[in-house]
């Protein structure tokens, strides 16, 4: 009974965190995907841009600022595509996160319902079991008092038998 009772509390523990992840897990996964898919929408026009700003440097040399716009825009386009790496990287981590929460879920519900099945069987052989308790709790008692009255008996009796061995041995020697 402890046993499954123990399970018990452990398979509502685990439900209660997976429910509580639950929620967190889908709304960062959501967040963070939207976040990633808006960083990978603007990619191409960023790789674009950077394309053209280096073929119109090249097709002007020695213009310094059109070559350092070219390089502006290709350093932004780096950046973007970091960050455009890091956040998809990112959603997929939220998304195995929630995945593993779901999955803790569907385990802490069975679970759950193989805990209930045993603790429904054990509080009814639990039932069974009771209404014996108390008989056999009165049947021992009164065994234990018949067993202390008898060995109060045998004592007694020990104790007049050594007394009368005495008695025959004290008169034996009278008569020797």
């Amino acid at each position: 009974m402890a046993e499954a009772k123990q399970k018990a509390d452990a398979a509502a523990a685990s439900m209660a965190a997976a429910k509580e992840l639950m929620p967190k897990a889908m709304l960062e996964s959501g967040t963070i995907k939207a976040q990633a898919d808006a960083l990978v929408n603007a990619l191409p026009a960023l790789k674009n841009a950077a394309e053209m700003a280096a073929a119109a440097a090249g097709q002007i040399p020695g213009n310094a600022s059109l070559s350092t716009a070219a390089g502006m825009i290709k350093t932004t386009f780096s950046e973007h595509e970091n960050q455009t790496n890091a956040a998809v990287k990112a959603a997929a981590e939220k998304l195995a996160a929630m995945q593993k929460a779901q999955q803790d879920l569907t385990d802490a519900e069975k679970l759950a319902g193989e805990t209930a099945g045993v603790m429904i069987a054990a509080q009814a052989k639990e039932q069974q079991i009771m209404p014996m308790v108390k008989p056999a709790e009165d049947a021992a008692v009164a065994s234990k008092t018949v067993f202390d009255q008898s060995k109060a008996a045998h004592q007694a009796a020990q104790h007049l038998v050594d007394r009368w061995k005495d008695e025959i041995a004290f008169s034996q020697k009278l008569v020797a």
